[in-house]
């Protein structure tokens, strides 16, 4: 079966004017209306731009870190506000204190807040003194220490700080918006709320289907922030510059675009956190500047497996890095494999021209203190020019050291992650445009990810000094749904609620509001980052010429399903991240309910930048624009032997957004603790116009008002399910346009016929290579012209379906084995 490569035939000028004519047909309000416009930033004060970058010299050598202290958290000093009980908010808006129904296109303004005006920066008093250690931030006045003196005999290279020209901030102009149109046939009715203030259940259901979890127990709210001490290190020499041969660049060709991407650390897209009163910059330059793709996922929501298939854009089945740590994964694991000379992104692009730089994290355990580091010491990746990513105190936000290109560490003590990236990138930025090639920037600051501070065990992120107060005098909580504190019996390590003392401490609802809290003010330095680059980009003449990218590896559930913060499941929470492109050709104000995922980062940037997609790569160009639309359609005809004509002529499917509607998630006790043990599942995710259910979204008010995808995800005629298999046996079939929370398993309300398309679906993705993760009905139906779930649907299909081998494990395995994940295309069964 041939790959996924971009390359027209001797007719490509007619395929290119029916791809424009096809883009009138995918956007028509960016044709025919004004760009949408979310709610605006409700009063948030405007932050001073971070500190310029001061660093640090590093100590002598890398050694082991000291072992960790474990010692129980310490009590704060103010508890912050009790927690809320409330509904859904609404798409985009901060959560409100009262109820309010979801929004099906826009979310109404946020509630106006009552601000006091923030009192003048004092020094703190010192905490009594208390059998615990009080972890409390530096003190504010005091600006970062300036760098310490290198000695004579080994000096390090002086970073010469170039910061962008300082942004006057402004809050963007107030949006007119008008009420949304009513749609109460399609919106999912909020929940119930009982006597207790908690939400009950969803829909018309007289009671949850999953039961309460047991009484909570008092305990003391963890504190986030903890004093720093810089140190006076003796550097190390730099390293020599690393040379690498390019292929030469005729100056008479258009200039290649630059790309920008930046992703975070655990940051979900489902409770508000890129809101705009939250993060106003990416809103500004991003949403308003760009497209979002509110139904984005990542198929293994665990940072280093999600962070390969953003690299390769391929599956973790297919990269077989898996897990966090080794042998299923980590850095070591992709160190043994080689991954990078596998072919990955940067190597791609860098044979193609570009100058390539990474800053800050590469993946788990990067340079750990374990008995092979000799063998990693000075290991860059293949295809990176610049490798400057974070070593020892990756997860500590205020002692962060980097290893540029290889080389001994430098540690920048006493300043904060985030901004040393913000200045690295931007000084990056400057130099490579002067260098006139075009470049790939990839960022990736830890924020928001827990903290571990020396000595201590992971608590909630530290905000930059400059954001510790942030949002103090507003009623800021989790946005609480229908599966707030409720217990699924399916997911396996559901005993390890944070009622029963879960790994961070956190037994009461007011300790993960204040664990919230502390990611939203985290991320406002990322925020500033975002503004930061945009500028420099402005100022170097070469806003216009890139493309800027922001996502996340993997979200994160905070109280849902009666569990502390963590990841690795299959709930929305988990697998929903954010998505925004900004760059030339790309519509601003745009939002597409497109079922996206982190492997359609590669074949999007390599189809922008003009290189053909290798074979091996798994993910489609992300729809976002005519350009890429023709590349998403040119992929499918290649998976599935489907005429270039018909794709492009699909009814009931014309939206672009409904051409790839499947997509597997995949998990081996991704997370490697005993926490999660047994969190082994596969999951069909299914975005469709066909009706599993009469009740289901996608057959009300089509073409005439929104239905509902996804958890607040409007698309008109679209409706996203989920089916997900754990490994001892347990089933669960979601429809998530009207059970958005994930607490009605209508697993044996499923039609025969339909649940045998579902199981077969499946199974052609659970092992697939290139094309058939592009599409799984070239498997299924070789030859056929069958693109998508609804042509299966056919009656003249049903006996083949019916005889195909039902995929199960035959054990929970933390790793990958094609042995213990039967399926038909194994050649078990009749075949298609």
């Amino acid at each position: 079966m041939s790959g996924c490569r971009a390359n027209l035939d001797s007719d490509g000028n007619k395929q290119s004017r029916r791809g424009l004519k096809q883009w009138m047909i995918d956007f028509p309000s960016a044709a025919s209306s004004p760009p949408p416009r979310r709610s605006p930033p409700m009063g948030s004060r405007q932050s001073p731009p971070p500190p310029p970058l001061k660093e640090s010299p590093p100590p002598p050598r890398r050694s082991p870190p000291p072992p960790l202290k474990q010692s129980p958290p310490p009590p704060q000093r103010e508890s912050p506000p009790p927690p809320l009980r409330q509904s859904p908010p609404p798409r985009r808006s901060p959560p409100p204190p009262t109820q309010s129904p979801p929004r099906p296109t826009q979310s109404p303004p946020p509630p106006a807040i009552k601000q006091s005006p923030p009192p003048p920066p004092t020094k703190q008093p010192p905490p009594p003194r208390s059998p615990r250690r009080v972890r409390s931030p530096p003190p504010e006045q005091s600006p970062p220490p300036p760098p310490m003196q290198p000695s004579k005999q080994s000096p390090p290279p002086p970073l010469k700080q170039s910061p962008p020209p300082p942004l006057k901030q402004s809050p963007p102009p107030p949006v007119r918006q008008s009420p949304p149109p009513p749609n109460k046939q399609s919106s999912p009715p909020p929940p119930k709320t009982s006597s207790g203030g908690g939400p009950s259940s969803t829909g018309g259901d007289p009671s949850p289907t999953f039961g309460r979890v047991r009484s909570r127990v008092p305990r003391a709210p963890y504190s986030p922030f903890s004093p720093r001490t810089p140190t006076a290190p003796n550097p190390p020499p730099p390293p020599p510059p690393r040379k690498i041969n390019r292929p030469p660049v005729d100056p008479r060709s258009k200039p290649k675009p630059n790309f920008i991407v930046i992703i975070t650390d655990d940051q979900d897209d489902v409770m508000n956190t890129t809101h705009p009163y939250y993060m106003p910059a990416l809103n500004r330059h991003l949403a308003q500047g760009g497209t979002r793709l509110p139904n984005f996922l990542v198929s293994t929501g665990v940072c280093c497996p999600a962070r390969v298939s953003a690299f390769t854009g391929r599956y973790a089945h297919c990269t077989n890095i898996t897990g966090n740590s080794y042998p299923s994964g980590g850095f070591r694991k992709f160190y043994e494999q080689r991954t990078d000379r596998e072919g990955w992104m940067p190597k791609w692009l860098q044979g193609a021209g570009y100058r390539t730089a990474l800053v800050g994290k590469f993946l788990n355990a990067y340079f750990p203190s374990t008995g092979y580091m000799n063998e990693t010491t000075g290991f860059v990746p293949e295809g990176w020019d610049t490798f400057d990513a974070t070593t020892t105190g990756t997860y500590d936000f205020w002692a962060t050291c980097f290893a540029l290109n290889g080389g001994p560490d430098t540690c920048y003590n006493g300043q904060y992650q985030t901004d040393v990236i913000s200045a690295k990138a931007a000084k990056l930025i400057k130099e490579m445009s002067a260098q006139g090639d075009p470049f790939l920037l990839y960022l990736a600051p830890a924020a928001p990810h827990v903290e571990q501070q020396t000595g201590r065990r992971f608590g909630p992120p530290s905000a930059a000094a400059r954001h510790r107060n942030l949002y103090a005098n507003d009623k800021i909580s989790i946005p609480k749904g229908a599966n707030w504190d409720l217990e699924n019996p399916n997911i396996p390590f559901g005993d390890y609620d944070y009622h029963q003392g879960a790994e961070y401490m956190m037994e009461k609802d007011r300790d993960l509001e204040a664990h919230y809290l502390a990611r939203l003010r985290a991320l406002r330095a990322v925020d500033d980052m975002v503004d930061a680059i945009v500028a420099q980009l402005a100022a170097s003449g070469q806003l216009d010429n890139t493309y800027v990218l922001y996502t996340s590896d993997n979200g994160l559930h905070l109280g849902q399903f009666g569990l502390t913060d963590g990841k690795a499941t299959s709930i929305e929470e988990d697998v929903r991240v954010p998505f925004f492109i900004r760059g030339p050709g790309i519509p601003g104000g745009t939002e597409l309910p497109y079922q996206g995922n982190l492997i359609d980062i590669v074949p999007t940037l390599l189809s922008l930048a003009g290189v053909p997609i290798p074979d091996v790569v798994d993910g489609l160009p992300l729809p976002v624009s005519s350009e890429l639309t023709l590349a998403h359609v040119t992929g499918l005809r290649d998976a599935t032997d489907a005429g270039f004509g018909n794709l492009l002529a699909l009814t009931p499917q014309h939206y672009s957004w409904m051409r790839r509607d499947a997509m597997i998630l995949e998990a081996w006790d991704s997370d490697g603790s005993a926490r999660t043990q047994d969190v082994v599942f596969k999951v069909l995710r299914v975005c469709t116009d066909f009706r599993v259910f009469a009740d289901s979204a996608s057959g009300r008010g089509v073409d005439t008002a929104p239905g509902w995808a996804a958890r607040f995800v409007p698309a008109p005629g679209l409706a996203c399910y989920k089916y997900t298999i754990w490994c001892e046996g347990s089933r669960e079939f979601y429809d998530l346009s009207t059970d958005p929370y994930e607490t009605r398993n209508r697993i044996k309300d499923v039609p025969p016929r339909v649940m045998d398309r579902i199981d077969g679906v499946l199974s052609a993705l659970i092992h697939c290579r290139g094309a058939s993760c592009r599409s799984p009905y070239g498997l299924l139906h070789p030859g056929a012209n069958v693109v998508n779930f609804t042509q299966t649907m056919n009656s003249a299909y049903d006996t083949m379906y019916s005889r195909l081998f039902k995929f199960a494990y035959r054990r929970c395995k933390s790793v990958y084995q094609t042995s213990n994940e039967p399926t038909w295309t194994q050649g078990i069964g009749p075949q298609p």
